[in-house]
C-alpha cells in the first residue's frame, strides 16, 4: 500500500530568536563563570590581560558590585577600617558642602524618578555624599562626585559598600580621581594636556576643526577645557545605562587611560553625526540625539 501525499515526519524548527536567546543565556553563565573563577584565583597575583579581556566583554549584571568592588579594593578597605563609615554618618558637613550636595542632588539623572526629592536613591545618595564629605576633609565634595555616586547606588545595595567603592574610585592608584576632585582641581590641568596631545596627533582633522571653534567663541581654556569638565567629572554617567555600564567595567581595569580613549571616541562620533561640529551644537545633546 502506498500513501499518496505522505511524507515522513519533519523535525519541529525552532525559532530563531529563541536559538539566539538560548544562545546570549549560555554564553553569559559562560562569562560569569570566568568572573567567578579570575577573582577566586586571583587574589594574590591577577592576570592583567586575562582582566582586559573579560573586561572588554563585560560583567554580568549579577556580579557587576562584586567584581566592581574586587577590582579596586573596596571589601579590604571596609574591613581595614570597620567603624569609619559609621562614624562619618553621626557627622554633619558644614553648611556651604551640604547646600552644594543638595543642590546637585536633584540634577542627577533628571529623568530618573528614583532620584527625585522624597525618593529611596534621592535619600541614600545623600546619605552617602554626606558621609563621604565629613569623612574625607581634603576632598568634601566637587560637582560631578553626585552622578559617580548616583551609578554606585543604582548597583550597589548597600550604602557602606557605595561609600567605600567611592573612596576607591578617589583614592586607588588606578583612577586616583582626588585629584580631580580635590583642592585646586590639579588633575584638570594634567588631564586637559594630555587629551589634547593625543586628539592633535591620532585625530588632527577634529583638533584643527575644534581649534577654529574656540577661537570663534573665544572659550579662554580652549575646546578641550571646555569638553573635559563635561567627560570627565562625571564618568561619563551622562550616556545611557548599558553604555556608562561598559566603560566602568573597562574603567576599572584599565584605570584612566580608558577614560582618554573613551573622550577620543566619542568626540569622533560627534564629529561624525550630521551638524555634530557646528558651532551651535551642544556636544553632548548631538551625542545623545
Amino acid at each position: 500500500f502506498k500513501s499518496s501525499g505522505s511524507s515522513e515526519p519533519q523535525p519541529c524548527k525552532r525559532n530563531e530568536s529563541t536559538v539566539d536567546q538560548d544562545k546570549a543565556v549560555l554564553a553569559q553563565r559562560q562569562l560569569e563563570q570566568r568572573w567567578i573563577k579570575i577573582m577566586q584565583d586571583n587574589d594574590e597575583a591577577r592576570n592583567e590581560e586575562e582582566l582586559a579581556e573579560l573586561a572588554l566583554k563585560g560583567i554580568p549584571d549579577s556580579l557587576r558590585p562584586r567584581v566592581w568592588s574586587w577590582l579596586l579594593g573596596a571589601d579590604a578597605k571596609k574591613r581595614n577600617s570597620p567603624n569609619s563609615y559609621k562614624k562619618a554618618l553621626e557627622g554633619t558637613p558644614d553648611d556651604k558642602t551640604k547646600y552644594v550636595i543638595d543642590s546637585d542632588i536633584v540634577r542627577t539623572f533628571p529623568g530618573d524618578r528614583r532620584f527625585h526629592k522624597g525618593q529611596q536613591l534621592y535619600q541614600r545618595l545623600r546619605d552617602v555624599l554626606y558621609a563621604f564629605a565629613v569623612y574625607d576633609t581634603e576632598v568634601r565634595y566637587t560637582q560631578g562626585m553626585n552622578s559617580v555616586a548616583a551609578m554606585l547606588v543604582m548597583h550597589i545595595e548597600s550604602n557602606e559598600d557605595v561609600f567605600w567603592m567611592l573612596e576607591r574610585i578617589c583614592y586607588c592608584p588606578l583612577i586616583n580621581l582626588s585629584r580631580l576632585y580635590g583642592p585646586g582641581l590639579t588633575l584638570v590641568a594634567e588631564i586637559t594636556y594630555v587629551f589634547d596631545r593625543l586628539l592633535k596627533q591620532h585625530r588632527r582633522e577634529i583638533y584643527r576643526h575644534h581649534l577654529s571653534i574656540a577661537r570663534t567663541l573665544r572659550l579662554p581654556s580652549g575646546f578641550v577645557g571646555f569638553i573635559i569638565p563635561k567627560f570627565f567629572f562625571p564618568i561619563f554617567t551622562f550616556l545611557p545605562l548599558n553604555v556608562a555600564q561598559r566603560i566602568w567595567d573597562v574603567m576599572m581595569v584599565e584605570g584612566i587611560v580608558f577614560l582618554y580613549k573613551m573622550g577620543l571616541f566619542m568626540l569622533t562620533r560627534i564629529h561624525n553625526i550630521p551638524g555634530g561640529g557646528s558651532i551651535n551644537t551642544d556636544p553632548l545633546q548631538k551625542l545623545m540625539e
